[in-house]
């Protein structure tokens, strides 16, 4: 979103200028490289030390000084002082009690209401205005300063203090500015600042009455007190008005008056050797009877004396002198306000300077009279100088085309980038200006012939007519004939404007749908894993086709390193939003395809890309990938050396493209996958991909989608809150965008503040009723609540065409709404639609694979399992794959889909079905459809086995499905021939342990455990085994000896507390006084692991495991153990 180049002045000058607007060509290139400024001494001042030197101050010890480069430099106070030249306040400011209404204000910050606009003295006590106050806490109280009476006091700068005054002798009101512990330069310069304003007697000047020196010591001077508004407010009033038919031409007469005495005041200045240098509306004021003062002469040159004094001790007076053609300023300086300067000022040609840049400044306030905006906008103020420095002046008539020629001519002629071309002095322009007042043709519009001749015949009225009857026919003749002309000449003219125009309205369409795109692009993009279990998430396909039509369509404004754009002021940004549009296509194809056509497409968007900006790390990155897909190996070596190369630019697109790379890697990762369910990424790849994004944001604090990006990760990782922070950043960089409010409310209802999470998704509904993704999104939320009719009208909304707009993913969500509620054709139908639109979109697979087994289809519901296995991707394992809680796996097995696995398919189609299988709530295990799936998954796994008899893991998953569906003793045979295969496997042991308590073979249990704490003592999960076996056997001791054992090696895993609350429940049965003890530790580790589970809601629901828990008998009637199983806190 651009910014008015009057706020973006205001807002970087504190980046890019000193205190006193002064631009250095060396801060410029500081803050292009992202270093720290220069140390600040806290005065408004830039030094190399931050030291202040204090000194008393006589007025006769010190002579007058030279004038400096820089008149009434500005400190932080001085934004509201106006460079301490000047001093005015409304009418609205006054204080009971004042004679006068006003203040001493100055002419940059002044005190304005945020409801109104208008002047507002509560203004200043607001936070929003920066009021100084001295030492915190304090205000400066009101006494005397020389002979005067101070009534109020009004700022504080660096250098001193602003007061509202009385002079006592004369009986009036002034400004009085006085120092505070002066240090040398300051002294010098607040001498220069009244010198120089006094020595300029004009009317349209404020003088300055008194230079002296108060009881303390310090340098003081007072200044004519004034009143009135900006011509800033003035012209944008102009503008916003409704103006009645011939109005508009009378008011804007009043305002050429006004700027024609400001011209013949600049006209002044230059004839006594000042240039102001800072001419803009917003230093005008417009007094209430027809006054017009140029203020803020803070930054004005005195032609012929340097910048700086040439020796600080020695100071010469300032010389105001007539017919001064030179300039001593240093080199380097840029000098004024970006959005208004000439094109030498912006170059830091400081000896080029002269009447002519402020012939340009007054054409630039000219051009912001006639069109109601500056003639020069951009985001930052690098921007702007560059366009002075490269940029010619914009024609009026482009931006308001009911500008007159003549006045569009006077603007362009006043702005010319070469100065050779502009008029010579204010008094050239403002004698051009007065002729178009007077109707009269001006030097810089060469008038068509029909303008020339009404103006002679108006002056020639007399003798026309004396004459008008012999030559009457022939001059309504030739009249008619020329009007004819000068009508059609007129007309063509109009149709050839009317279509421009048309033109831009059309381009400014385009523009808007491309941003759309890639809004669109972006989003699909990083959104292609889900976040928690029940997050929509999408195809990556669908982020690049919006890709590819955004690139289609912003493609037509590129030719080389050119954009040919017929908007200049949006070029650059467009530059840049294809360059990074052409790299996230690129590393969406890189992570979704490893084939040849991927790597060429890839190697072309790179391609198309290298003339828009240079090439950065992860343009390298990329091309090394490519390179080396296809063979390439010397090239892709080369691209490497450079994505590693410290020299190699490095942007914030870079770290989000690495954040990318990361984010999609843990979605596929296998590390750690037996403690995390399907849809849960690896956390430490998510970390990583966090960590880039940060980095990224160093670099842009501002970047949109890499705080999007980093509020997903966290979301990924159950740091609810944080996800919430990092997406209201990107609420509040663009809050008319949907998406950050779109997974915003995700993140709300995973923790349970629904109302806010409709707020946030009807919000993104209402930005952009169009933005299926945030229905979809808010479809999920509803469903989440039971909320089943608005649930499945957002999916209906997201189903309907077209077709490029339509997301089948809806009717995903749909079918489970319908499973929930029983209605498995309506489901299936759903199923169906996903499975028919998109393929690949592999979880529909095993949801209609389990009502095909319901429905005794299960050839059916094989293929299904089997196009599942199919299209996920290849990870090699490092574990087990099926979780290692032994003991819960008789409850509920953990959601575990398969990423990849070994053995036949009948072995991969049991171990899925076994999934299923653990997956359903224990009280629908009798269901015929569950008991279905049970003996298909059993069924399978034999086949497996058979077949495989070497594979320990297929014997594994075999006896968990056999111990879940009850029949023990086969599950044990099939445990122990994993083991005779497999003696170190781990997870068999325990399982085996836990099949053998259950059967009452305490003995053999205990061997069990004992031997997986000898496979891996660092392994905290045998302990709870062991501690079980002990408590059952009624040995307390050694119990809880293994009780410690576990916790001290896993009291962060829910799962373990659990299981060490088993310990603790079945010692409590032995009865005597520890009882009470021992239900009062197994309820506090329950406490403990539900709080962990509710942390991050990753594994098994520990509320379902405990209501299932046969162990926790004796806690039943416990009102604590009840309340907690009703989800409370006990």
């Amino acid at each position: 979103m651009s910014t008015k180049p009057t706020d973006q002045d205001q807002s970087d000058k504190t980046q890019d200028a000193d205190s006193t607007g002064v631009y250095d060509a060396r801060q410029l290139a500081a803050a292009a490289k992202q270093q720290p400024p220069p140390a600040h001494d806290g005065t408004g001042e830039w030094t190399a030390s931050g030291e202040a030197a204090n000194a008393e101050f006589s007025v006769s010890e010190h002579p007058p000084v030279s004038l400096p480069g820089t008149i009434g430099a500005k400190d932080p106070g001085a934004e509201l002082l106006g460079g301490g030249t000047a001093c005015y306040l409304p009418q609205a400011t006054a204080e009971a009690g004042d004679s006068e209404s006003g203040s001493p204000m100055g002419t940059v910050d002044f005190p304005v209401s945020a409801a109104t606009g208008e002047y507002d003295p509560n203004a200043l006590a607001s936070p929003a205005v920066k009021r100084p106050t001295g030492k915190a806490g304090s205000t400066p109280t009101a006494g005397r300063c020389g002979r005067y009476n101070l009534k109020r006091f009004h700022a504080k700068g660096g250098m001193g203090e602003i007061w509202l005054a009385e002079d006592p002798v004369i009986g009036r009101s002034v400004a009085l500015k006085r120092m505070l512990a002066p240090r040398p330069d300051r002294q010098r310069r607040f001498l220069v600042e009244a010198q120089v304003t006094g020595q300029l007697e004009h009317p349209g000047i404020v003088p300055v009455h008194e230079l002296g020196v108060n009881e303390q010591g310090h340098p003081f001077y007072t200044m004519k007190f004034v009143r009135g508004r900006t011509l800033q407010k003035a012209v944008a009033e102009f503008h916003a008005a409704k103006h009645a038919p011939g109005a508009r031409e009378v008011e804007q007469f009043r305002l050429l008056e006004i700027f024609l005495s400001l011209c013949q005041t600049v006209a002044y200045a230059h004839s006594r050797g000042v240039l102001h240098r800072d001419l803009k509306p917003e230093n005008v004021i417009l007094g209430p009877f027809g006054e017009t003062l140029l203020l803020d002469w803070g930054m004005a040159k005195v032609l012929g004396q340097p910048e700086e004094p040439p020796d600080a001790d020695a100071p010469a007076p300032v010389d105001l002198r007539d017919g001064v053609s030179h300039t001593e300023t240093q080199a380097g300086s840029i000098m004024g306000t970006p959005g208004y300067m000439a094109s030498e000022t912006a170059l830091g040609l400081n000896e080029e300077v002269d009447q002519r840049s402020d012939v340009y400044l007054l054409g630039a306030t000219l051009f912001e009279m006639l069109t109601g905006r500056p003639p020069r906008q951009g985001r930052t103020i690098q921007e702007l100088i560059q366009k002075a420095q490269n940029d010619p002046a914009a024609s009026a008539r482009k931006v308001n085309p009911h500008v007159s020629k003549a006045l569009d001519a006077i603007c362009l002629k006043a702005m010319a980038f070469r100065k050779e071309d502009r008029y010579p002095g204010a008094r050239e322009m403002a004698e051009d200006v007065q002729r178009y007042v007077a109707r009269e043709p001006v030097s810089a519009y060469p008038e068509p012939f029909l303008k020339r001749a009404e103006r002679w015949v108006r002056r020639h009225r007399q003798a026309l007519v004396r004459t008008v009857g012999a030559i009457l026919f022939l001059v309504l003749a030739g009249s008619g004939y020329v009007a004819l002309r000068e009508a059609e000449r007129r007309g063509a003219d109009a149709l050839r404007e009317s279509n421009h125009l048309k033109e831009l309205n059309q381009v400014r369409l385009d523009l808007k749908e491309f941003r759309r795109l890639t809004d669109e692009a972006r989003f699909f993009a990083a959104t292609t894993d889900p976040v928690s279990e029940h997050a929509p998430y999408f195809d990556p396909r669908e982020g690049e086709e919006k890709a590819r039509a955004a690139l289609a369509l912003g493609g037509k404004w590129v030719s080389g390193s050119l954009i040919t754009l017929p908007l200049p002021e949006e070029q650059e940004a467009l530059k840049n939003e294809l360059y990074d549009l052409h790299l996230i296509l690129a590393q969406t194809l890189s992570q979704r395809e490893a084939d040849a056509p991927a790597a060429h497409e890839t190697l072309a968007l790179l391609q198309e890309a290298e003339p828009l900006a240079p090439p950065s790390r992860g343009y390298y990155r990329l091309s090394a990938w490519a390179n080396g897909l296809l063979g390439q190996e010397k090239q892709a070596a080369e691209d490497r050396q450079h994505a590693d190369d410290p020299r190699t630019p490095v942007a914030s697109l870079d770290h989000f493209l690495l954040g990318e790379q990361y984010r999609t890697a843990s979605a596929h990762s296998s590390k750690g996958e037996a403690k995390r369910k399907e849809w849960q990424a690896d956390p430490s790849g998510l970390e990583k991909a966090a960590e880039e994004y940060r980095q990224g944001l160093r670099i842009d604090p501002d970047h949109y989608w890499l705080h999007f990006q980093l509020g997903r990760c966290y979301l990924s990782l159950g740091r609810f809150g944080e996800a919430v922070e990092a997406l209201g950043a990107c609420v509040a960089l663009r809050p008319e965008a949907p998406w950050a409010y779109s997974v915003r409310g995700l993140a709300l209802a995973q923790q349970n503040h629904f109302a806010e999470a409709e707020r946030d998704l009807d919000r993104a509904v209402q930005l952009s009723p169009d933005s299926r993704p945030s229905r979809l999104n808010r479809g999920v939320v509803y469903w989440n609540q039971k909320k089943y009719d608005p649930a499945l009208a957002d999916f209906e909304a997201v189903l309907q065409p077209p077709k490029e707009k339509r997301l089948v993913e809806a009717a995903y969500y749909r079918g489970q709404l319908h499973l929930q509620l029983g209605e498995v054709q309506k489901a299936l139908k759903d199923f169906d639609e996903v499975a028919a639109e998109n393929p690949s979109f592999l979880p529909v697979y095993p949801l209609r694979a389990r009502i095909h087994i319901a429905k005794g289809e299960n050839a059916a519901a094989l293929a299904d399992l089997d196009a599942y296995l199919a299209g996920r991707p290849a990870a090699n394992h490092d574990g087990d794959v099926h979780g290692k809680r032994g003991r819960l796996l008789r409850h509920r097995g953990r959601k575990q889909w398969l990423r990849s696995v070994r053995g036949d398919v009948h072995g991969k189609r049991g171990r899925l079905l076994r999934l299923l299988y653990a997956e359903l709530p224990l009280d629908q295990r009798g269901n015929p459809s569950v008991l279905a799936l049970a003996a298909l998954a059993v069924d399978e796994l034999s086949k497996s086995a058979a077949a495989d008899a070497g594979s320990a893991e297929v014997l594994e998953d075999l006896g968990a499905m056999l111990e879940l569906t009850g029949r023990l003793d086969e599950a044990l045979r099939a445990y122990s021939k994993g083991i005779a295969l497999a003696p170190k496997a781990l997870t068999l042991r325990l399982k085996r342990g836990w099949a053998y308590e259950q059967t009452g073979e305490h003995d053999k249990a205990q061997a069990d455990f004992a031997a997986g704490a000898d496979i891996d003592p660092d392994n905290a999960e045998a302990h709870p085994g062991l501690g079980y076996v002990n408590a059952l056997r009624k040995l307390p001791a050694e119990a809880q000896r293994e009780a410690d054992l576990a916790l001290l090696r896993g009291a962060n895993d829910y799962l373990i507390l659990h299981n060490v609350a088993c310990i603790y429940a079945a010692l409590s049965q032995a009865g005597g006084r520890q009882t009470p003890a021992h239900q009062e530790a197994a309820m506090a580790l329950l406490r403990r692991a539900v709080e962990l589970w509710k942390s991050n809601k990753t594994g098994p629901d520990e509320i379902d495991l405990i209501r299932g828990e046969t162990a926790f008998q004796p806690l039943k009637d416990r009102v604590d153990f009840q309340k907690l199983l009703h989800g409370g806190d006990s």
